[in-house]
């Protein structure tokens, strides 16, 4: 299986622990990074260094999050990109994501194994 480099965007250290647990079951090999605000988020926007899939909560400090998910679906047009807000949802799909899953609900599981098939 093709190890997958996650970026995890989210201010709440549980949703973070929940998402990154439960990526190492399907792709234990997989590396994470963690952005908890805007300044972090843009250090790791980088067009020569892509993410396999980016997971977006819906509010970070410091700065527009559907500014930066538009940003980040600019640069990153091919990657997965998840809304895991609750109250942004709808304008995170709007602003460039192309999945959801509902908090604490998250069907992470089932959403990797249908953008990732077997590779």
């Amino acid at each position: 299986m093709k190890k997958l480099r996650v970026l995890i965007v989210e201010s709440d250290i549980d949703v973070t622990k929940s998402i990154r647990q439960t990526v190492e079951q399907v792709r234990p090999e997989s590396t994470f990074e963690t952005a908890r605000s805007h300044m972090t988020v843009q250090g790791f926007l980088d067009p020569k260094d892509p993410f396999d899939i980016i997971f977006w909560g819906g509010d970070i400090s410091g700065g527009d999050t559907l500014g930066l998910i538009a940003m980040a679906r600019q640069m990153f047009p091919k990657c997965p990109m998840v809304a895991t807000g609750t109250t942004l949802m709808d304008k995170q799909l709007e602003a460039g994501c192309d999945y959801s899953v509902v908090k604490p609900d998250m069907n992470i599981r089932e959403l990797l194994a249908e953008i990732f098939p077997e590779q």
